[in-house]
């Protein structure tokens, strides 16, 4: 942060006294002292590469982050709370929505309404529905939920999979919670 010298802020017919000098001399390594306990504290709080587990597993819950491991090794909480500062600027945004759905399964992407012809301030979610189950589709709504901009309405989630009868067995223990359609599509491949 800064070093204090202390000779810079008391006249010089006092340093030349032998009992002043070393008072502001005491005085100047107690204030350096304390600067660097500071910055230590101040590295623990917003440093990600150098804050102790407590701190990471601290953040987690400050960021209500559903995706945290608080049982995976260290540099990956470390890596989850640095992705995490990245994803929580952009909340409200496509972005943090497509994350959501590459979360949750892997792979998929976010359409909004004007690349398909939509209503203004509507999307839709295309997901790999291969390694869906019931439980995954109601863990993307709601994070989709938590992540999309306020004014923004779901439209449909939409599953490609190996065929489309296999997609509508996994989707069918999703349909009860779901905030829009959900349709299932077959992969062509």
């Amino acid at each position: 942060m800064f070093t204090v010298e202390i000779e810079k802020w008391i006249p010089r017919f006092l340093t030349r006294d032998r009992n002043c000098y070393a008072l502001a001399k005491g005085i100047e390594a107690g204030l350096n002292a304390l600067n660097r306990i500071a910055e230590a504290g101040l590295a623990c709080l917003s440093d990600v590469e150098t804050m102790p587990e407590w701190r990471l597993d601290e953040l987690a819950w400050e960021y209500a982050a559903d995706w945290y491991d608080p049982q995976a090794e260290i540099p990956e909480k470390r890596s989850q709370i640095a992705g995490a500062f990245a994803f929580y600027n952009r909340l409200g945004t496509v972005y943090a929505v497509k994350k959501a759905v590459e979360a949750t399964f892997g792979a998929g992407r976010v359409e909004e309404w004007y690349q398909y012809n939509g209503t203004p301030y509507h999307f839709r979610i295309f997901a790999d529905g291969s390694s869906m189950s019931g439980a995954g589709s109601l863990k993307l709504q709601r994070m989709v939920q938590r992540v999309q901009n306020v004014r923004s309405v779901l439209d449909q989630i939409c599953f490609t999979g190996e065929s489309e009868a296999a997609a509508l067995i996994t989707v069918g223990a999703a349909v009860t919670g779901a905030q829009g359609e959900i349709h299932a599509l077959a992969r062509e491949d």
